[in-house]
């Protein structure tokens, strides 16, 4: 009875639909800074409307001015210090005004840089490698969020490997029952014999 329960639960799990994110892509522009430039790259939040703190916001292209040498990376893996993290998203698209990111990352220095997007004091920025920004904003920065975009919402499925497995269950399930039968003498008559399992 217990493996009969194990078997349904597990084909449950597997064959219910399978969780999903959503990446969005995002920029801004060089305005207050030192630094010319733009920078871009990608936000992985969960799927569907709501508020949400990304689970990786990987940076594609930054301007070399700023001393990054390995691009892209992720901001929230490396993070030391994240302050704010939380986009709410309407209708797949991300609202700006209500989407904010705050945080320190380990770029291989002494000093962690800085990562901002929609920040209250320092609006969109990366910091030159290696500057921590407390006062005076250096490096790719946008106060006014002006040139801040996010856009191409694409759902990104788990693995079908779920769905795999739960077919793979029911059919280790016929077997199963299948030997069982042959076990009973159930078999049909003329069958070639069976390998209990």
């Amino acid at each position: 009875m217990f493996f009969k329960r194990l078997k349904l639960l597990l084909a449950a799990v597997c064959l219910a639909a399978p969780a999903s994110a959503a990446t969005y892509d995002f920029s801004f522009s060089n305005v207050n800074g030192g630094t010319p430039g733009v920078v871009s790259g990608t936000i992985t939040l969960a799927d569907g409307d709501g508020v949400f703190s990304a689970s990786s916001i990987i940076v594609d292209a930054a301007p070399a001015g700023l001393g990054y040498t390995t691009v892209p990376f992720d901001v929230i893996a490396s993070a030391t210090g994240l302050f704010e993290n939380s986009f709410t998203v309407t209708g797949g698209v991300i609202d700006l005004g209500a989407s904010v990111v705050t945080l320190y990352f380990d770029a291989g220095t002494p000093t962690p840089s800085s990562f901002g997007l929609n920040n209250a004091a320092f609006g969109s920025l990366l910091s030159n490698i290696g500057v921590q920004i407390t006062t005076v904003p250096v490096g790719v920065v946008d106060l006014a969020n002006a040139t801040l975009a996010y856009s191409s919402v694409t759902p990104v499925p788990v693995p079908a490997g779920l769905p795999l497995l739960g077919g793979a269950l029911a059919a280790f399930a016929l077997l199963r029952r299948r030997a069982k039968a042959y076990r009973k003498g159930a078999a049909p008559q003329g069958a070639a014999p069976f390998v209990v399992l």
